[in-house]
């Protein structure tokens, strides 16, 4: 059975309580236990997003304009603006993007994308000093964020890895488990969990979740993990 990740679908609803300053808690703790369980870190995304006025866009944008370089693409249905830092030597990589729908100029989403390839102590501070300074450059707190972590297996699953090992050590209850039986399928499973040191957290066929797992084949025939919370937000 194959799965999308999307969240916007008719069985998942979002219950995500507003952010603090302090958005790496998170992220910090599922690469910090995958990296010590041997996993191999490929890329990690945060996603924090905020529903904006048009009054306050036109501020942010003002704000923006000596620092990033912007790129506007329309279709029918709504403006992206994607606004993409000048300084390329930044330990890890951000941008922003707002979405206008048609019609609607008063109901944007505006976004702050973070990603990187590493993670240690050092990125861990970086992320933070960078997160507060944005949002109070901005004068803006995200109500909605959303973690997602790609990891290489390293050959441990297929050495007898249990997943029940991850959820201990994130402290994650076990809520429910998807196998994928199409033949031939990159998917394998689907976990989802909860965490009740996380507020932010999801409706999932009726359960409360804010952990969610993918392990799939890659090109190579090993195995990928994705570990997203409250979920993963997209096939990214």
């Amino acid at each position: 059975m194959r799965k999308l990740f999307f969240i916007f679908t008719t069985t998942i609803f979002l219950f995500i309580q507003p952010s603090t300053v302090e958005t790496s808690t998170e992220l910090a703790t599922i690469t910090n236990v995958a990296l010590g369980e041997g996993f191999i870190l490929d890329e990690w995304q945060v996603v924090m997003i905020e529903k904006i006025s048009e009054k306050e866009f036109d501020n942010i944008t003002k704000r923006l304009q000596n620092s990033y370089l912007d790129t506007v693409v329309k279709d029918e249905n709504k403006i992206k603006y994607i606004f993409e830092t000048k300084n390329s030597k930044d330990q890890i990589n951000h941008y922003f993007q707002a979405i206008v729908p048609t019609g609607h100029a008063n109901q944007i989403t505006f976004q702050l994308v973070i990603s990187g390839e590493e993670w240690n102590e050092v990125i861990h501070n970086y992320y933070n000093n960078l997160t507060n300074r944005l949002q109070n450059e901005l004068s803006l707190t995200f109500s909605k964020i959303f973690t997602c972590v790609k990891l290489n297996d390293n050959g441990i699953i297929n050495d007898g890895f249990s997943d029940d090992e991850i959820w201990k050590k994130m402290k994650v209850i076990h809520r429910s488990e998807q196998i994928d039986n199409v033949e031939q399928s990159v998917y394998e499973k689907e976990v989802y969990g909860y965490n009740k040191l996380w507020n932010r957290t999801i409706i999932v066929e009726n359960e409360t979740v804010n952990f969610h797992m993918s392990i799939k084949n890659n090109d190579h025939n090993k195995k990928q993990v994705i570990i997203g919370t409250p979920i993963i937000l997209n096939e990214y």
